[in-house]
């Protein structure tokens, strides 16, 4: 009864939306970086001093977000299986973190 002369249409939008896949992560990748942040040397976070070590580099699914943030404002990772009482990781971007040891007082 009724026939569907629409071949080929689909082939039509699969091109035109991975040409605005491309586009999109062009545009994206130009975008320019978030300013560059004031790390503190000194940080504050469950009534304990941290003095910033080093600046490591590691993959997000070896830390975990900790509750609540620190005085300063940022966000407190803990590296699996070490406690914060010892020490603390704040993340830095393209997979770096600062490492905070804490101050035995």
């Amino acid at each position: 009864m009724f026939i569907m002369r629409n071949k080929g249409s689909g082939n039509k939008f699969i091109f035109i939306s991975i040409i605005m896949i491309i586009a999109a992560v062009y545009v994206f990748r130009l975008a320019p970086p978030q300013k560059a942040a004031e790390y503190p040397d000194i940080m504050h976070y469950n009534d304990v001093k941290y003095e910033y070590v080093e600046t490591v580099k590691g993959y997000p699914f070896l830390f975990m977000r900790k509750r609540p943030v620190s005085e300063e404002g940022f966000i407190i990772l803990s590296r699996r299986g070490i406690d914060t009482q010892e020490e603390i990781y704040v993340y830095e971007g393209s997979r770096k973190y600062r490492r905070y040891k804490a101050l035995r007082e």
